[in-house]
């Protein structure tokens, strides 16, 4: 059902965002990383939100006690909705298209197999994932404007939310997902025998999901610490499609 509204909602948002940047200097450089931090926002947003007065949300002790949610379920849906319409969207030509896919498809699994014993563990993995994306997405917009404009200003703000980005990647991908395996293994007994019914097919599936979900956040993090190392180089690093940022 929301599949083919959430659909149209993307549609007209690029739509609409297109229609706006293509009356400045910055057509066809900023439509993608605007929309994304528009996505990420309101899914960010929307989902703390709905949860900030959660408990869970901030202890993981919290997070193997399964109470039913109907905004848990609607989240979930949204989520797994919006990355299937993400999958849709990708473009082949990305020089990391296949790990972003891995990624996406994942996750879109791991909502699948977390969805009736772990949601509260999906909920504070989705809500964590869009922080940092927000802050890339910001500094892309910023540093794709500064190419025209060559304003310091626009410059300054670039730098700084990818500042933003780097230094909110560690607890938000690392830290967090390294306390979530952590937590799981320190606490496994508590899923055995806890719930209508216990079957350790969606338990093991969750952990491995989580696991290579795990495992691309730090291919990314190696890739963030080359991305740091060749600014503070002076070699200008590139973007998804192979164009360097202008520092």
């Amino acid at each position: 059902m929301f599949y083919g509204f959430f659909e149209t909602a993307v549609t007209y948002a690029k739509r609409k965002i297109t229609s706006i940047v293509s009356h400045t200097p910055y057509k066809d450089k900023i439509e993608k990383p605007l929309y994304l931090l528009l996505e990420h926002s309101v899914f960010f947003l929307g989902g703390y939100l709905s949860f900030f007065n959660r408990p869970w949300l901030y202890d993981l002790s919290m997070m193997w006690d399964y109470e039913f949610e109907w905004s848990v379920y609607i989240y979930y849906y949204l989520y797994f909705i919006r990355y299937f319409v993400q999958i849709l969207h990708m473009e082949k030509t990305d020089k990391d298209y296949n790990v972003f896919l891995t990624h996406h498809l994942s996750t879109m699994f791991l909502l699948l197999v977390s969805v009736y014993r772990f949601t509260r563990i999906g909920v504070i993995i989705a809500l964590s994932h869009d922080v940092a994306d927000i802050f890339l997405n910001g500094g892309k917009v910023m540093n794709k404007i500064f190419e025209v404009t060559k304003h310091t200003r626009h410059n300054m703000i670039s730098n700084l939310l990818l500042s933003f980005f780097v230094v909110s990647w560690v607890p938000t991908r690392i830290i967090l997902n390294y306390n979530i395996l952590s937590e799981i293994y320190t606490h496994k007994n508590l899923t055995l025998g806890v719930y209508v019914y216990d079957c350790w097919i969606d338990e093991k599936l969750a952990i491995l999901l989580l696991f290579i979900n795990f495992g691309l956040q730090l291919f990314w993090q190696v890739l963030i610490v080359f991305f740091v190392y060749n600014v503070c180089i002076g070699v200008k690093p590139k973007d998804e499609k192979g164009v360097e940022y202008q520092m």
